[in-house]
């Protein structure tokens, strides 16, 4: 396999579709900002579990994205998913999460 080809596959795979490509950042960022809040503002209190608790719920949607893009990887489609049926994000996020948490409780 010619190493030149898999980075340029690599630099357009999430160019393909830089409108999903940037939802998927705006998700990220603020998921990020969101978690990041309380610790700049100072709060200490129960509204920082609730800013963590909104900003992992965030997360989840982007845990499903991801996967979906394993999925479309997967079936050599060329272009990046279509960021769509948020239930099945959501899921599949969530499912994303579990197999996370389950694997870093080992160590």
């Amino acid at each position: 396999m010619d190493i030149g080809k898999v980075v340029t596959d690599a630099v357009k795979y999430p160019l393909s579709g830089w409108n999903r490509f940037f939802l998927l950042g705006l998700v990220f960022l603020i998921s990020a900002v969101l978690s990041s809040i309380p610790v700049y503002i100072g709060i200490h209190d129960a509204s920082r579990l609730i800013f963590s608790f909104i900003a992992w719920l965030i997360g989840l949607f982007a845990g499903g994205y991801l996967l979906r893009i394993i999925q479309a990887s997967i079936a050599e489609l060329d272009e990046l998913p279509d960021f769509d049926e948020w239930r099945e994000l959501f899921i599949n996020g969530l499912k994303y999460f579990l197999v996370h948490f389950i694997y870093f409780l080992q160590p």
